[in-house]
């Protein structure tokens, strides 16, 4: 998790990411948010699950990019 965090810390000294972020939280939902997708997969058994929640988790990453 830190190394995430430490490359969104990154991308904000750069101004490539929205500074008002905190990369920590960032980085744990991130985290949290790929751990409890596999987990539902397994349990599901349908890839479908992490393809879905995959591609929602990458828009929703994109505000991140977005100036105000």
């Amino acid at each position: 998790m830190f190394f995430i965090a430490e490359n969104l810390k990154r991308g904000q000294n750069i101004g490539v990411l929205e500074k008002s972020f905190d990369p920590a939280r960032i980085a744990q939902f991130i985290v949290s948010s790929v751990e409890g997708t596999l987990t539902l997969m397994k349990v599901k058994q349908d890839i479908r699950i992490y393809e879905e929640n995959t591609e929602l988790l990458l828009q929703t990453l994109k505000v991140l990019t977005q100036k105000g």
